[in-house]
């Protein structure tokens, strides 16, 4: 198996996530009859690319993502410019990306069990201006606890 092949594709996986560049993510996967999608995306203050598995043609790559909570949207027209929403849950998650070396073609991510959207904390500046108070609150006390876990 090509274990650092395998790790790059999740780095650029992960990366283009955490940008927010869906449609380059999702183009690195295969097998899945519905792309994966969330009401929610799960800002994330960092993620670490840990050591590979291989086991049976397949690589398996851990992520550990340090999220922050979850963060969603309300219709603007119904709630106004302050239509984000933040409610933390500082925590620890780990994410296995499974890649099959026995298919032919470029390697892709196994389709599987995916999480929500993870969202670079550092690229939502404008987001954050949409919270409302008590969202903007919960975010700066999710970010100090969330470095704690670093």
């Amino acid at each position: 198996m090509r274990a650092e092949a395998a790790r790059s594709l999740v780095k650029q996986f992960v990366d283009a996530e955490m940008d927010g560049d869906s449609e380059t993510a999702w183009a690195l996967l295969t097998g899945c009859d519905v792309l994966p999608t969330a009401d929610y995306i799960e800002p994330t203050l960092s993620y670490e690319i840990l050591d590979a598995i291989e086991q049976n043609g397949r690589v398996t790559i851990p992520v550990r993502y340090v999220v922050l909570g979850k963060a969603w949207s309300y219709d603007v027209r119904q709630v106004g410019q302050h239509n984000w929403r933040f409610v933390p849950d500082v925590r620890v998650d780990t994410v296995e990306f499974s890649i099959d070396d026995d298919r032919e073609g470029p390697l892709r991510i196994v389709c599987a069990y995916l999480p929500p959207i993870h969202d670079a904390a550092m690229q939502m500046a404008g987001t954050i201006e949409r919270f409302d108070e008590e969202s903007r609150a919960a975010w700066e006390d999710a970010m100090r606890k969330a470095r704690e876990l670093r």
